[in-house]
Protein backbone atom coordinates (compact mmCIF):
# COMPACT_ATOMS: atom_id res chain seq x y z
CA UNK A 1 0.00 0.00 0.00
CA UNK A 2 0.95 4.02 -1.00
CA UNK A 3 -0.08 6.50 0.92
CA UNK A 4 0.35 10.27 0.66
CA UNK A 5 0.37 11.89 3.86
CA UNK A 6 -0.05 15.64 3.69
CA UNK A 7 0.71 18.15 6.89
CA UNK A 8 0.52 21.81 5.94
CA UNK A 9 2.25 22.33 8.84
CA UNK A 10 0.32 22.41 11.47
CA UNK A 11 0.71 18.79 13.37
CA UNK A 12 4.55 18.07 12.77
CA UNK A 13 4.76 15.27 15.86
CA UNK A 14 1.64 13.43 14.96
CA UNK A 15 2.31 13.19 11.17
CA UNK A 16 6.04 12.35 12.09
CA UNK A 17 4.52 9.63 14.54
CA UNK A 18 1.61 8.25 11.81
CA UNK A 19 4.49 8.04 8.75
CA UNK A 20 6.61 5.94 10.72
CA UNK A 21 4.22 3.64 12.37
CA UNK A 22 2.94 3.07 8.62
CA UNK A 23 6.12 2.71 7.41
CA UNK A 24 7.60 0.36 9.95
CA UNK A 25 3.93 -1.53 9.32
CA UNK A 26 4.97 -1.86 5.68
CA UNK A 27 2.71 0.97 3.76
CA UNK A 28 5.22 3.17 1.76
CA UNK A 29 4.71 6.71 3.03
CA UNK A 30 5.40 10.39 1.18
CA UNK A 31 5.30 12.00 3.80
CA UNK A 32 4.44 16.26 2.69
CA UNK A 33 5.01 19.17 5.35
CA UNK A 34 6.70 21.83 6.42
CA UNK A 35 10.04 19.93 8.37
CA UNK A 36 12.54 17.84 7.58
CA UNK A 37 12.68 16.30 11.21
CA UNK A 38 16.44 16.82 11.52
CA UNK A 39 17.43 14.30 14.09
CA UNK A 40 14.90 11.99 14.02
CA UNK A 41 14.97 8.37 11.96
CA UNK A 42 13.11 8.79 8.98
CA UNK A 43 11.97 5.82 7.69
CA UNK A 44 9.57 7.34 4.90
CA UNK A 45 9.90 9.86 2.26
CA UNK A 46 9.86 13.34 2.89
CA UNK A 47 8.84 16.29 1.62
CA UNK A 48 9.45 19.82 3.37
CA UNK A 49 7.92 22.43 0.99
CA UNK A 50 8.67 25.27 4.00
CA UNK A 51 12.30 25.00 2.50
CA UNK A 52 12.25 23.36 -1.21
CA UNK A 53 12.65 26.99 -2.86
CA UNK A 54 14.02 28.39 0.04
CA UNK A 55 13.69 28.62 3.72
CA UNK A 56 10.88 30.28 4.66
CA UNK A 57 11.27 29.84 8.37
CA UNK A 58 14.11 32.64 7.99
CA UNK A 59 11.86 34.97 6.66
CA UNK A 60 11.25 37.20 10.60
CA UNK A 61 8.62 39.90 8.90
CA UNK A 62 5.10 37.82 9.89
CA UNK A 63 2.84 39.55 7.66
CA UNK A 64 5.40 38.18 5.06
CA UNK A 65 6.06 34.96 6.23
CA UNK A 66 2.58 34.60 6.53
CA UNK A 67 1.76 35.16 2.88
CA UNK A 68 5.09 33.23 1.23
CA UNK A 69 3.66 30.14 3.10
CA UNK A 70 0.12 30.45 1.61
CA UNK A 71 2.06 30.71 -1.76
CA UNK A 72 4.08 27.75 -0.68
CA UNK A 73 0.95 25.77 0.00
CA UNK A 74 -0.38 26.50 -2.99
CA UNK A 75 2.78 25.42 -4.82
CA UNK A 76 2.76 22.17 -2.60
CA UNK A 77 -0.94 21.01 -4.03
CA UNK A 78 0.31 21.44 -7.22
CA UNK A 79 2.97 19.09 -6.90
CA UNK A 80 1.10 16.82 -5.12
CA UNK A 81 -1.23 16.67 -8.26
CA UNK A 82 2.34 16.15 -10.50
CA UNK A 83 3.32 13.17 -7.98
CA UNK A 84 -0.31 12.06 -7.94
CA UNK A 85 -0.37 11.04 -11.77
CA UNK A 86 2.89 9.30 -11.76
CA UNK A 87 3.03 7.09 -8.53
CA UNK A 88 -0.90 6.09 -7.75
CA UNK A 89 -1.15 6.08 -3.86
CA UNK A 90 -3.93 4.11 -2.40
CA UNK A 91 -4.79 7.02 -0.19
CA UNK A 92 -4.31 10.60 0.08
CA UNK A 93 -4.40 11.44 3.81
CA UNK A 94 -5.15 14.84 4.58
CA UNK A 95 -3.80 16.20 8.48
CA UNK A 96 -5.38 19.54 8.40
CA UNK A 97 -7.04 21.81 6.37
CA UNK A 98 -5.16 24.84 6.20
CA UNK A 99 -7.49 26.67 3.89
CA UNK A 100 -10.96 25.04 3.03
CA UNK A 101 -12.06 26.77 0.51
CA UNK A 102 -8.83 26.29 -1.35
CA UNK A 103 -8.73 22.79 -0.25
CA UNK A 104 -11.80 21.85 -1.97
CA UNK A 105 -10.21 22.42 -5.33
CA UNK A 106 -7.79 20.24 -5.38
CA UNK A 107 -9.56 17.51 -3.20
CA UNK A 108 -11.66 17.24 -6.62
CA UNK A 109 -8.95 16.38 -8.60
CA UNK A 110 -7.05 13.92 -5.40
CA UNK A 111 -10.12 11.88 -5.78
CA UNK A 112 -9.62 11.03 -9.14
CA UNK A 113 -6.59 8.92 -8.47
CA UNK A 114 -7.60 7.64 -4.56
CA UNK A 115 -9.53 8.11 -2.02
CA UNK A 116 -9.17 11.09 0.35
CA UNK A 117 -9.29 10.69 4.41
CA UNK A 118 -9.11 13.67 6.86
CA UNK A 119 -7.68 13.94 10.37
CA UNK A 120 -10.08 16.14 12.16
CA UNK A 121 -7.83 17.19 15.26
CA UNK A 122 -9.94 19.92 16.92
CA UNK A 123 -13.44 20.01 16.23
CA UNK A 124 -14.04 23.19 17.31
CA UNK A 125 -12.42 25.69 15.04
CA UNK A 126 -9.18 27.03 16.60
CA UNK A 127 -10.76 26.20 19.62
CA UNK A 128 -13.57 28.36 19.79
CA UNK A 129 -12.17 31.35 18.33
CA UNK A 130 -15.24 33.03 16.38
CA UNK A 131 -13.01 35.99 14.79
CA UNK A 132 -13.91 37.24 11.56
CA UNK A 133 -10.14 35.99 10.45
CA UNK A 134 -11.41 32.64 11.59
CA UNK A 135 -14.82 33.11 10.22
CA UNK A 136 -12.62 33.31 6.72
CA UNK A 137 -10.34 30.24 7.20
CA UNK A 138 -13.36 28.00 8.11
CA UNK A 139 -15.23 29.31 5.18
CA UNK A 140 -15.51 26.38 2.80
CA UNK A 141 -15.22 23.59 5.60
CA UNK A 142 -18.50 21.93 4.93
CA UNK A 143 -17.88 21.61 1.16
CA UNK A 144 -14.20 20.34 2.11
CA UNK A 145 -15.69 17.83 4.29
CA UNK A 146 -18.31 16.91 1.60
CA UNK A 147 -15.26 15.83 -0.73
CA UNK A 148 -13.71 13.70 2.04
CA UNK A 149 -13.96 10.16 1.39
CA UNK A 150 -13.67 9.60 4.93
CA UNK A 151 -13.06 11.65 8.55
CA UNK A 152 -11.09 10.74 11.35
CA UNK A 153 -11.92 11.64 14.85
CA UNK A 154 -9.72 10.52 17.91
CA UNK A 155 -12.36 10.77 20.92
CA UNK A 156 -16.33 9.70 21.43
CA UNK A 157 -16.27 13.29 23.27
CA UNK A 158 -14.78 15.10 19.15
CA UNK A 159 -17.44 12.77 17.86
CA UNK A 160 -19.99 14.60 19.68
CA UNK A 161 -18.94 17.72 19.00
CA UNK A 162 -18.93 17.32 15.61
CA UNK A 163 -21.94 15.68 15.41
CA UNK A 164 -23.50 18.88 16.73
CA UNK A 165 -22.44 21.08 13.35
CA UNK A 166 -21.82 18.27 11.12
CA UNK A 167 -24.37 15.17 11.45
CA UNK A 168 -24.97 14.56 7.82
CA UNK A 169 -21.39 13.47 7.39
CA UNK A 170 -21.24 10.99 10.49
CA UNK A 171 -21.27 8.22 8.46
CA UNK A 172 -17.89 8.81 6.88
CA UNK A 173 -16.42 9.21 10.65
CA UNK A 174 -13.86 6.62 11.48
CA UNK A 175 -13.05 6.48 15.44
CA UNK A 176 -9.39 5.83 15.84
CA UNK A 177 -7.60 6.57 19.03
CA UNK A 178 -4.50 9.25 19.09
Amino acid sequence: MKVFLVNPGAVDDYAYELASALSKSGVKVRLFGGTDYSGKEVNFKNFNYYNYIFDVNRIKLKPLKKFLKLLLFIYLQFHILLLLRKERPDIIHLQWAKMPILDTVFIRIFNLFAPVVFTLHNTTPNHGDDSLTNDLIQFGFRSFLQKTSSIILHTDYSKEIFSLEYSDFLTKVSLVPH
